[in-house]
């Protein structure tokens, strides 16, 4: 895979700029970003106070025990399509997950 358009490289790492920022409160039971990712987004910053699942997905999106797990305070990047929605459920406890747009 090429680089994603905006990332700069130091020292081997991509650093992102980061852009629009939404926090999704989950429990029990999923629930999403208020909105897509914005146009030309290609990559999101995760972190959630909470273990939980994640997925990615359009404007119906709902996270389920299957889906990729976040163990609570980790950072992690994701790449996304223009207008994706990312949906969390937790784990064990409700948290909030913290999704920061990146280009």
């Amino acid at each position: 895979m090429g680089q994603i358009e905006g990332a700069k490289k130091i020292k081997g790492h991509s650093i992102f700029r980061p852009r629009t920022t939404q926090n999704v409160a989950f429990t029990g039971t999923s629930a999403r970003t208020a909105a897509g990712v914005g146009n030309f987004i290609q990559v999101v910053r995760v972190c959630a106070t909470a273990a939980c699942w994640i997925r990615v997905g359009n404007s119906t999106v709902v996270a389920t025990t299957s889906d990729i797990y976040l163990p609570a305070n980790t950072v992690d990047y994701l790449i996304v399509d223009p207008g994706s929605f990312i949906a969390a459920i937790q784990a064990s406890a409700a948290g909030t997950l913290n999704v920061t747009e990146c280009n």
